[in-house]
């Protein structure tokens, strides 16, 4: 009976072992996925600004030509400046949503990186829990 005690008592413990080993290595692998959240979130600002950048110098060149064009057919006065502001501000608004979409991109994967963190915490408490619970469990086999 003795022996049957001290075998269920280890069994126990090396559950416990087990269970916090996993709550270890889900922990690191939560943590992991965070920090690459954290780095897609500051690649997605790198690559919105550098998109939005390229769009300002599109629509410069865009805004250029059309300022050649109007000279060239003669065209002058208040229609014309109307469709070069007009084109001027279309340009700033697409080079500012091209930034919000990066901020929005970044929020999320920001947020993921936070959801990711809480998990690997929860990981840590669930595999200590574990350890505790088999360690517990294996002192009570030898109490009785």
């Amino acid at each position: 009976m003795a022996e049957a005690a001290v075998l269920s008592a280890i069994g126990l413990g090396i559950q416990g072992y087990g269970a916090y080993q996993s709550g270890k290595a889900s922990s690191a692998a939560y943590k992991q996925e965070a920090a690459q959240a954290e780095k897609n979130a500051e690649a997605a600002l790198m690559r919105a600004n550098q998109d939005a950048s390229i769009q300002a110098i599109q629509a410069k060149k865009v805004l250029a030509q059309g300022e050649v064009g109007f000279s060239a057919a003669n065209l002058e006065g208040a229609s014309a400046l109307a469709v070069m502001m007009d084109s001027a501000i279309n340009a700033e608004m697409d080079r500012l949503n091209i930034i919000y979409g990066g901020e929005i991109e970044a929020a999320n994967q920001r947020a993921n990186a936070s959801i990711a963190r809480q998990k690997a915490d929860a990981s840590e408490t669930s595999g200590l829990f574990g350890l505790l619970a088999g360690g517990f469990g294996a002192a009570g086999k030898f109490a009785k």
